[in-house]
Order: structure tokens, then sequence, then C-alpha cells
């Protein structure tokens, strides 16, 4: 199942691909006044995820429950597209005419590059399993690739439908297919779930959400899995445990791979000083909540969220 925010109900919910009616609330959105306009489930844990609206709010997104956690604002307005790399565990995020790196703990947000696509109205994010970026244009309905190194945008084909404002756009590494959380408003405005096929642009109709009750999904993402070479295969042995904890917190490495440093910083990206001693970390001294440990090994680098009860 795929998961996202729908515009009309101002729910979080979840849909099935293959067939994306119904679509089924799982709980009440974010809160923003503003619109919630893309979201991105993490590949390394896909219990978590990001969501961003069009003023720069972030927040963090338990996925199973669609608890919402407040994070910041990342001083990027206009947000599109949300979108990890597989390979390297990056988030992306577009707006209408850039592209973004984010770091959500912090939160904050790197220039890439423009993206210079001709209608200057890039409207979503999807990134496959070779790191190659996708998005659509609203105003020529374009299909572009996106170099994720410069953010270059360059023009595929038409997508074959009218495409409005507020779409989402994800890729499924089971399917290893890209799909459009579309509004369509040469039918419309209807919100409509569509296939890409990025050799060439076009799109395909794969069915419509609850028509007069979910007019518009505004973003949507699945849980895919991060793409692990030999040192990735060893930091997923990486254990970090009990969570939830309420007074220590161990940490476990696989032979040959040593700790070099570990940092607790809790969801305002704040270093709360907290150091690891012996594989073990204190937190006696935390306020209940959620934080997120940055652990560094000599096979490279893993952020596990943990709680403190």
């Amino acid at each position: 199942n795929a998961f996202g925010w729908e515009s009309q109900g101002l729910n979080y919910g979840t849909f099935n691909i293959g067939v994306p009616n119904p679509y089924t609330t799982i709980a009440p959105g974010s809160g923003t006044a503003e619109f919630e306009s893309a979201g991105a489930i993490d590949p390394a844990d896909n219990n978590n995820g990001v969501v961003v609206d069009n003023v720069g709010d972030l927040w963090l997104l338990d996925v199973p429950s669609g608890t919402y956690t407040f994070v910041g604002n990342m001083g990027v307005v206009d947000a599109t597209g949300l979108e990890f790399d597989l390979s390297s565990g990056i988030l992306y995020m577009t707006t209408l005419t850039d592209l973004y790196i984010i770091d959500p703990l912090t939160p904050s947000a790197t220039f890439v590059g423009s993206l210079g696509t001709s209608g200057q109205a890039a409207i979503a994010l999807a990134i496959d399993n070779t790191s190659t970026g996708y998005t659509y244009d609203i105003t020529d309905d374009t299909f572009y690739t996106v170099d994720l190194a410069t953010g270059a945008a360059t023009a595929v084909g038409t997508i074959g439908f009218d495409a409005s404002f507020g779409q989402g756009m994800f890729y499924d590494d089971a399917t290893d297919q890209v799909y459009l959380a579309s509004l369509n408003a040469g039918a419309g405005n209807l919100g409509e779930l569509r296939s890409a096929d990025v050799t060439t642009g076009a799109t395909t109709l794969i069915g419509e959400w609850n028509p007069g009750v979910v007019s518009q999904v505004a973003w949507a993402s699945v849980g895919n899995a991060l793409n692990l070479g030999v040192e990735e295969n060893l930091l997923a042995e990486v254990s970090v445990y009990p969570n939830p904890a309420s007074d220590v917190i161990n940490v476990r490495v696989p032979n040959g791979v040593e700790i070099q440093n570990v940092t607790v910083y809790d969801l305002l990206g704040k270093d709360t000083g907290l150091r690891i001693v012996n594989g073990q970390i204190d937190i006696n001294e935390l306020s209940r909540g959620v934080y997120m440990v940055n652990i560094q090994t000599t096979a490279g680098t893993l952020t596990e969220k943990v709680v403190k009860k």
C-alpha cells in the first residue's frame, strides 16, 4: 500500500496502488493551516516519514499511526515534491523551480540547482533505484528527468492529460514504477492515480480516489528499501535498544565495525550533549519525547529515532 494526504477532508491515509479506491483514512493530517504539499517515507525505516507544507514547515511522521511531530521551518517555501534517494538515503525536495537537499532534523534546505523546466512549475518528485529523478510541469504538461547532482531537468515527453495544481509523485521499488497522484483538470479536477512510462513521459490511468469524497491526494509515498552495499549491510546490523527506553540506550555494532562518535539530537536539531560510554548512552536526564541518535562508524553513518519514555 501507499500512503498520503488528501486535501478535501485534510486526512492522512492509505490506498492500494493497484486499486486506489477506496482511500482509507488513518488519522487527521498535520493540522497546518497551509497546504500539506509534499511527503516521503524513509527507506531506512518505513515506520518514519517526512512531511512539508507550502510555507516550509516540516514534520516527522509516524507512518503506521499517522502521528505528526513538528520540527520547524526550513526557510524555503512552495515545496512540491519530496523523495528519498534509495542509493544514498539523501532526502531531496523540489519547489516549482528548484531542487534542494533536506536535513529533516535541523530542519534545513540546501540548494542543489535550478530545474529549468519550460513552464517553471515542477509539481512533484520521484527518484528511482538508479538515482534518476523525475518531475512533471503543470504548465506545459511535460514529464522530465532530473539530475540529482545539478538539479537540471531534461524533457522526456508529454504526460497526456491536463495536470492541475497539487500533484503527488512517487517511485515503487517493488514494481519498478513511477506513479503520479494527479489532479486532472481535463476531467473536472478528478483525483487520479496514474503510472508513468519514464522513457516517453506518457501516463496511464489506474483509477480514481473516492469520487466526491477524495478530490485530491496532494502527496503520496510508499515504503521502499535502501539499496545496500557491503558497508550499508554492516550498518543494517547496528542495533539500538531498548526502544522506547527510560534510562539507558545500548548501541551494538557487528564485528569489524567500530563506533567513532555518537550524538543525540532533539527534534529541533539541538545536540543534547549526551555521549556513548562503553556502548551505552545514559538518557536519564532527558525529558520524555522523541530523539535522533546519530551514529558514526567505520562502515558509515546512520541515524536512529528513539523514544524516551
